[in-house]
């Protein structure tokens, strides 16, 4: 899936009529994009996601 397709398909209104075509757009997205730009952001720095760790946000919320 190119970025195109993905945006042709986001500017029309009736593929949200429901729920699940707000989750299924958000799997296309991750699924082509979202894994992709960090699998690249990682391999340019020479890491692998078993080496990334990722630290815990300094603005959690009160308890």
């Amino acid at each position: 899936m190119m970025l195109e397709d993905l945006v042709n398909h986001a500017v029309d209104k009736k593929n949200f009529q429901t729920i699940q075509n707000y989750i299924s757009f958000c799997r296309k997205y991750f699924d082509n994009f979202f894994y992709r730009d960090i699998w690249n952001l990682l391999s340019s720095q020479g890491q692998s996601l078993e080496e990334v760790e990722i630290e815990e946000s300094e603005n959690k919320e009160s308890e």
